[in-house]
């Protein structure tokens, strides 16, 4: 999954994923929160960051143990000392 976005303070605290499971199916696991301070705190102390002001790209690669089609989307939320994001879907 690939986020495009930027934080004003140029900080992420957590990143949320929440999996929505398609129809008529069920998910063992539906929410994963990743530290993002661990991933971000490193790139925001960069001098590449410094070329592109508060704006990033993170992909996150997810690994099933479920056949992919049980997926019917995937939310992200991106959270930091200001709050939430708006919370993006993807299908």
């Amino acid at each position: 999954m690939a986020i495009l976005g930027y934080s004003n303070i140029r900080s992420v605290d957590h990143v949320v994923f929440h999996f929505v499971p398609a129809q008529g199916k069920t998910l063992s696991t539906s929410d994963i929160s990743i530290d993002g301070a661990a991933l971000f705190g490193p790139y925001y102390q960069s001098a590449a960051s410094n070329t592109v002001g508060s704006a990033f790209e993170y992909d996150q690669v997810f690994n099933l143990s479920e056949d992919a089609s049980v997926v019917g989307a995937v939310q992200v939320t991106l959270v930091n000392s200001l709050g939430s994001s708006q919370t993006e879907t993807a299908q």
